[in-house]
């Protein structure tokens, strides 16, 4: 007995049903697909609470750090305010970063990408305490390139899903005018 399927019910060009297997590529496993935003977003609420363990870092550790604290007495008041000017700058970028993510967050994100999210923006908050404080300067700067660093790679693997979601926003908003 043959267990052959007659031609006239095979369709042409399709693959064989044991071998056929769908084409996986990266992008199915860091990319999720798009969703409608949601009231309450599981990835915002780890979003806060990185902001949070940043600020806080930011604002004690360099006080546990910092090696030699005669060092910041001895700099000059120009230093101090250019210093601080450029804690604050930090902190804004790092403000501006977060807000785009918590944007992106309301909607589906594949959970490696939120998670380099969140990293980047504990990251890139702690950067100012540590360089406000003028004995940590360094260790403020590594944070914040690092942060910026993470920050940017998890935009560029979400740059998919986050193309296709401003592209359906800035559809919606021409068809209702």
């Amino acid at each position: 007995m043959d267990a052959r399927v007659p031609a006239s019910k095979v369709k042409a060009n399709a693959p064989h049903p044991k071998t056929a297997r769908p084409k996986l590529t990266i992008a199915h496993d860091i990319h999720a697909p798009t969703a409608a935003p949601t009231a309450l977003a599981s990835w915002r609420g780890a979003l806060v609470l990185a902001t949070a363990a940043g600020v806080a870092a930011g604002l004690t550790l360099p006080e546990f750090i910092a090696i030699d604290t005669t060092s910041a007495r001895a700099l000059d008041a120009e230093l101090i305010t250019l210093l601080r000017f450029t804690a604050a700058t930090k902190a804004m970028i790092a403000v501006a970063a977060i807000a785009l993510v918590g944007w992106r967050f309301g909607y589906a994100a594949a959970p490696r990408i939120a998670l380099a999210y969140c990293i980047a923006a504990g990251l890139m908050v702690a950067a100012p305490g540590f360089i406000w404080n003028t004995t940590t300067v360094a260790e403020g700067a590594g944070l914040f390139h690092i942060g910026i660093a993470v920050f940017l790679g998890a935009c560029w693997l979400d740059r998919g899903n986050t193309q296709a979601l401003v592209n359906a926003r800035v559809s919606r908003a021409r068809s209702t005018r």
